[in-house]
């Protein structure tokens, strides 16, 4: 569980070993409390432009930030 600020954003990071983070994409998905599974990469064009998902090949990481 995270708490953060209003304002505040919130980053999510994934490290990997085995495999190399340039030769995948990452899907990041949420369930809420009582809720089906939901992919945060299909998310309402009115949250567009709320999120991003990135990768660092030199960390061999990945990253979900969700700007608030």
């Amino acid at each position: 569980s995270v708490v953060k600020k209003p304002g505040e954003s919130v980053t999510l990071s994934c490290a990997v070993s085995g495999f190399s983070v340039s030769d995948y994409y990452m899907h990041w998905i949420r369930q809420k409390p009582g809720k089906a599974l939901d992919s945060t990469v299909n998310y309402a064009q009115s949250l567009q432009g709320q999120f991003s998902i990135t990768k660092d090949t030199s960390k061999n990481m990945f990253y979900h930030v969700a700007f608030r």
